[in-house]
């Protein structure tokens, strides 16, 4: 299993731990799976961002739902540390303050079972330490919030808590109380995006493809394989009237660039064997100017690869080839859409 493979599996057994039979009245089953989704992924080399932080936060809170949880609170504690972890970019972890908020609830548990005073008074530490943790980081995505808010020249609104369930199972975590009276209540969260809203990574390997996921989830994973590979471009193609963009990996500033340059991208690399005639349908559509669209299509491609890179003799596609191939020793990865992709 490549490391590829390795992730979709990853996907594959985090989808199953949430999903509507396991999660509703199976943990032991979601229990086995969210181990195995965490092994996966943090074998050498670690799946990209944000898979193991997700596979850690999934497991934690499977382990917390045991009857035996007690037993495994550092372990627990760990497990959320772990998934707290910051981002690529240095900014929020990819599940904001949830790691941390809940491993305030497994610190607190830890300190009532220990008897000795001076590693209470560690535990104690680290409880402020976190809760401080915690509030720098709702801070931030209030300040977010505000900003955007503040572009449309309004106030951000909104129910006074919008997340019972969650209130309601912390607090079960906080008590230790026996979390089988809340089996079946939670509803599917940010790992289980909508058809309509899904993204992908696309990448060399077609294999990338495979996982959907949000727009935030998608961004984060991008940013963290521009981490592990600053030479890349990165690309950026939503669907509605966002522009799309590119960059170099190793910067952080993204240009604007042309639509059906990126589309023509991306179905490249989401089918390396795509024939000509229908990659060119898909990416300017039919009509008498279809040739000429398209072959501006690929020239766009190829002066804004050079601009990018700033390697203005380098030459991106083999001539006249069926299918179009890259000539370029170029390292591609895009945050696409999927919707953008569609017929």
């Amino acid at each position: 299993m490549n490391d590829e493979e390795r992730r979709s599996k990853v996907d594959k057994l985090l989808r199953e731990c949430v999903g509507d039979k396991l999660m509703f009245g199976q943990t032991g089953l979601a229990l086995e799976k969210a181990e195995q989704a965490y092994s996966l992924a943090i074998q050498s080399p670690e799946v990209p961002s944000p898979w193991p932080e997700l596979a850690a936060y999934r497991l934690a809170h499977l382990m917390l739902r045991s009857p035996d949880s007690d037993s495994d609170l550092s372990e627990i504690e760990e497990l959320l540390r772990f998934a707290g972890k910051p981002g690529p970019t240095g900014n929020q972890p990819v599940l904001a303050p949830r790691p941390v908020i809940y491993r305030l609830a497994v610190l607190k548990r830890i300190m009532h079972k220990t008897s000795n005073e001076t590693d209470r008074r560690g535990i104690e530490s680290q409880i402020k330490h976190a809760f401080k943790q915690a509030r720098d980081q709702v801070e931030g995505l209030l300040r977010e919030d505000r900003m955007t808010a503040g572009t449309r020249g309004s106030y951000p609104t909104g129910p006074i808590q919008h997340s019972f369930f969650n209130m309601l199972e912390l607090t079960a975590y906080f008590l230790g109380e026996t979390y089988s009276p809340l089996e079946g209540l939670g509803a599917l969260d940010i790992s289980n995006v909508e058809e309509s809203d899904a993204w992908v990574i696309l990448g060399p390997d077609s294999e990338i493809g495979s996982v959907r996921m949000s727009r935030q989830l998608a961004m984060f994973e991008l940013e963290a394989r521009a981490k592990s590979h600053p030479a890349a471009v990165l690309f950026c193609l939503a669907s509605g009237s966002d522009d799309p963009a590119w960059r170099l990996a190793s910067t952080s500033k993204w240009q604007t660039t042309n639509y059906e340059g990126i589309k023509l991208l991306a179905y490249l690399l989401r089918d390396p064997s795509i024939r000509r005639k229908e990659l060119r349908g898909k990416v300017v559509g039919y009509g008498a100017d279809q040739n000429d669209r398209f072959r501006k299509a690929i020239e766009r491609v190829q002066t804004g690869l050079q601009d990018v890179t700033g390697r203005s003799d380098m030459r991106v596609f083999v001539p006249r080839s069926n299918p179009l191939s890259f000539d370029a020793p170029l390292l591609l990865f895009g945050a696409v859409q999927l919707d953008t992709l569609r017929g």
